[in-house]
């Protein structure tokens, strides 16, 4: 969490010496939907290999937010593919599909990694202002979202699975278990939310590339954003803290 703290101050830092773009809605979803989803998953009894599989798929994605944000920013970033390779490999111990997934979303990532930095457009006929042609956050999430849909829907299966039955049919009803079973259900349900939602936010922006940097776009993604963060706080408190410093191993500020 330091870590991606700390990108965080420095890309604060640059954009403000030099003016900030039209749009940061994007960058600001992107750092949200990458917070939200390193979280462990809730109300599900452990099993080390479902549990490591998920997180690699959730540390996949950590990555791909933040990359997003840092292009969002006007930023670059650095790329290692075999981190993501390692990621694909403990997805498909559970579910191939994710694994390949994994491996699909390291393509644009890697590209978008060598692209070279944005030239700035200079004022004429078709704009009396200087136009940053940035075409690297387009062209990410066009590549990225089928990928990002299914590893979402993935991390979800199991949240969605019925929980196995806690006693006999025949025992005497036992209100702790009761309510304990009603706790971890509201719990499942509110991290499905928090998915469902970084889900809709990934496919708004991947719908509306041509219209990144338009006002209209940015308020669509400021109430997509205000949504992530109703569903964010209905979560239930984490486990454990967010493996953010593994989940931004693969993606880093140059």
């Amino acid at each position: 969490m330091e870590m991606w703290r700390a990108a965080v101050v420095v890309l604060a830092a640059a954009l403000a010496g030099c003016g900030l773009p039209a749009n940061t809605s994007t960058a600001d979803w992107a750092r949200g939907a990458g917070v939200a989803v390193v979280r462990p998953l809730a109300g599900l009894a452990a099993e080390p290999a479902r549990d490591d599989a998920i997180q690699a798929m959730q540390q996949a994605l950590a990555n791909h937010f933040f990359a997003l944000a840092l292009l969002s920013d006007e930023g670059r970033f650095a790329f290692d593919g075999q981190e993501f390779e390692g990621l694909a490999r403990r997805a498909a111990v559970l579910d191939g599909g994710a694994g390949a997934d994994i491996a699909a979303l390291a393509v644009p990532l890697a590209v978008a990694a060598g692209d070279p930095y944005p030239l700035w457009l200079p004022s004429g006929s078709a704009s009396p202002q200087a136009q940053l042609n940035d075409r690297r956050p387009p062209r990410l999430l066009l590549a990225a979202d089928p990928a990002v849909q299914r590893l979402l829907t993935a991390i979800a299966r199991p949240l969605q699975a019925p929980p196995p039955a806690a006693a006999a049919p025949d025992a005497a009803p036992n209100a702790l278990v009761e309510r304990q079973a009603a706790r971890q259900a509201a719990d499942r349900a509110a991290q499905i939310e928090v998915l469902r939602r970084i889900a809709a936010g990934h496919a708004l922006l991947a719908s509306h590339v041509p219209t990144l940097s338009h006002r209209e776009t940015e308020m669509l993604v400021r109430t997509e954003m205000l949504r992530l963060r109703q569903a964010i706080a209905a979560m239930p408190p984490a486990s454990q803290p967010p493996a953010a410093g593994q989940a931004i191993a693969s993606v880093l500020p140059p």
